[in-house]
């Protein structure tokens, strides 16, 4: 099968199970952002957020499918999705991962699960099933729900009890603003799809379209006499990579904090794949190419040269 015909989904858990996805469907992945409640509105529909000047409704995955719902927080990740012109808010506990995958890998479900009918398919892999959601079928059972419930007209929203003091409470809102604001012309601005990490209290992304799997959990064999940069080699599906330290290359403190790392498996070219370790994953964004800036000139050459350039967020 050639590159052409792989596409990516973004995989999530709740509880036990993992799900997926498409990123053909996703538009953003947002850091949670301050939600006003409607009056009398059914529980999985935490509430509506301004998303680029639209009013979009945010709903809980974990209420639809009737499992125990978690307390959001102000890590909390809402995915924005698009289908047919809709867009809708996903709130869920955290990314897990984003993989590539192939048409035929996509199986029919088979069996009875209470919500089979907002599921695309499964794909196998060797640590489980991936539940992959028909999102059409999720906005459609969203819109027969809501016809059926009685919201007022003149209803007065309220903000959502999210943050756990005044302080995070203002960077909800503050997100919220810079949420609704920014506008993004398809037909003129040329994006890019960035995929978010932190390494030190630092913000770093990773042009997505390089980006083929993500591990949480993946052992590195300590490689005798490599630079001093690479933490050593690790086995990816059956192809030895080397893992390289971002923290080492940019100068960055460890943070022993974090006793597990994340593998981040990127492909510079044919058959050139390295596995880059981070602290964490936290969103997917569309970016602006226009609105990038050149590397700060106070930044050393061989520092400067690793990047594209950087963008101004909260």
């Amino acid at each position: 099968m050639n590159n052409e015909q792989k596409k990516q989904v973004v995989l999530f858990k709740l509880d036990t199970m993992i799900f997926g996805i498409k990123t053909e469907y996703i538009k953003e992945i947002i850091r949670m952002v301050e939600i006003n409640r409607i009056p009398n509105s059914p529980d999985f529909l935490e509430g509506i957020i301004n998303f680029q000047g639209e009013i979009i409704n945010v709903i809980n995955l974990k209420k639809i499918m009737g499992l125990e719902s978690i307390k959001i927080t102000i890590h909390s990740p809402i995915i924005i999705a698009v289908i047919e012109q809709n867009i809708v808010g996903i709130v869920i506990d955290n990314v897990d991962n984003i993989i590539s995958y192939g048409s035929e890998q996509i199986k029919p479900i088979s069996g009875t699960i209470p919500f089979k009918n907002i599921l695309e398919g499964i794909i196998k892999k060797d640590d489980g099933l991936i539940l992959i959601l028909n999102l059409a079928e999720l906005l459609n059972y969203e819109k027969r729900i809501l016809s059926n419930k009685t919201i007022e007209n003149n209803m007065h929203v309220e903000r959502a009890k999210i943050g756990k003091d005044n302080n995070e409470q203002n960077i909800l809102h503050q997100r919220a603003i810079s949420l609704s604001i920014r506008r993004i012309e398809e037909n003129i601005k040329i994006k890019k799809r960035l995929l978010l990490f932190p390494l030190s209290n630092e913000w770093y992304a990773i042009d997505i379209e390089y980006v083929q799997e993500i591990f949480k959990s993946l052992e590195i064999f300590y490689l005798p006499y490599s630079p001093f940069f690479v933490d050593g080699v690790l086995n990816y599906r059956g192809t030895i990579l080397p893992a390289i330290n971002l923290k080492k290359i940019l100068g960055l403190q460890e943070d022993k904090s974090i006793p597990q790392k994340i593998v981040i498996v990127v492909e510079l070219g044919i058959d050139t794949k390295v596995g880059l370790i981070a602290d964490n994953i936290t969103e997917v964004i569309d970016v602006d190419i226009s609105e990038m800036q050149l590397p700060l000139s106070t930044m050393e050459q061989n520092k400067a040269n690793f990047f594209e350039g950087d963008e101004k967020r909260i």
